[in-house]
């Protein structure tokens, strides 16, 4: 898998705490982008279409573009209970795949 990160962006440092507390860092490859507000990153933009950061590409090729789904699937794979932000069913709804979606873009369904 990979996240696609900046450290300035406190959603980046919450996913990547959650990467350390489930011990995933050794599945996670990290990949630093860069983003501006006033320039669009063209290379970054074919990954993640939203230009959200972070992102989480998956195992499967999906591309996971808001924290709070990504730290529930990361909890999801592994086998963490994560009540926080998603029950079971808030889950489910987000890791849906949407056939109209984007390069594979996994988003929130209802």
């Amino acid at each position: 898998m990979k996240l696609y990160c900046n450290s300035i962006f406190p959603f980046v440092r919450k996913v990547s705490i959650l990467i350390t507390e489930l011990e995933l860092d050794t599945r996670i490859q990290r990949v630093d982008i860069e983003v501006s507000p006033s320039e669009i990153n063209k290379a970054y933009a074919d990954v993640s279409p939203l230009i959200q950061v972070p992102a989480l590409q998956t195992e499967a090729g999906f591309v996971l573009s808001d924290s709070h789904v990504i730290c529930a699937y990361l909890a999801n794979i592994a086998d963490f209970k994560y009540e926080l932000f998603l029950d079971d069913d808030g889950l489910a709804n987000a890791l849906q795949c949407t056939p109209s979606a984007p390069y594979g873009q996994i988003g929130l369904m209802g």
